[in-house]
């Protein structure tokens, strides 16, 4: 019985050791990932270092932030091919991204800043012809359930609404009033953000001005932002 029990303990203390060494393994190689994007000149030019060490890291430990950093890392990626024009390793590497991101919100589906990456891997695949522009917007309204108060992605994801203004249901038009009226409350000067990066784009705010005249409840509020 003695023997057996120490058979038990030996097991119990080597699993510990395994895991500890595994957990230590992984943030070894996100810091040394972290230390070489601090260093890099550009993300394109560091990628196959930066993406060797963060995929180490995630099967060394699968800590939820080491699959948020590859979907960054790749989601990033993707943006500079979309910028050169390269639609299909753009779309390669929005897959890659995609893949990492789902493994990080299974992981901590508590975490708003995976729903908001993933929002955006959907809006870019397929650009110019939006064809996932849907499922990138449940992403974008649950990054925002999960954390509200984040300025910079109420700014970014209302502005994709309302310019998908005509392909909106009625319960999303609600979210962007609802989403609006309360940034505003807090912060006045968000709507002249909205509105600035409105004009950035389109030139002009005339559709802008007539979507948020539709709200009878907030366009009194804003109007003298126009």
């Amino acid at each position: 019985m003695r023997a057996i029990k120490i058979i038990i303990l030996f097991a119990i203390v080597h699993i510990l050791f395994l895991v500890g060494f595994k957990h230590n393994m992984g943030y070894l190689n996100f810091d040394r990932y972290k230390g070489l994007r601090a260093e890099a000149e550009s993300v394109e030019e560091a990628f196959p270092a930066l993406e060797k060490h963060l995929k180490r890291a995630a099967k060394y430990s699968k800590n939820p932030v080491f699959y948020r950093e590859l979907g960054r890392l790749y989601l990033e990626m993707a943006i500079a091919k979309h910028k050169f024009g390269e639609a299909a390793e753009r779309d390669a590497y929005l897959d890659k991204a995609e893949s990492s991101l789902r493994e990080q919100i299974q992981r901590n589906p508590a975490d708003a800043l995976g729903y908001y990456r993933m929002g955006q891997v959907y809006m870019l695949y397929n650009y110019p012809l939006m064809t996932y522009m849907g499922k990138g917007r449940v992403y974008f309204r649950k990054a925002l359930y999960l954390d509200p108060s984040d300025e910079s992605h109420n700014l970014n994801a209302l502005y994709i609404f309302l310019t998908q203004w005509q392909y909106l249901d009625e319960k999303e038009k609600s979210f962007v009033f609802e989403r609006l009226d309360r940034m505003v409350s807090a912060n006045e000067s968000f709507i002249r953000q909205l509105r600035n990066r409105w004009i950035e784009n389109f030139k002009d705010d005339a559709l802008f001005k007539s979507i948020l005249m539709e709200n009878k409840s907030l366009w009194p509020r804003i109007s003298k932002f126009f």
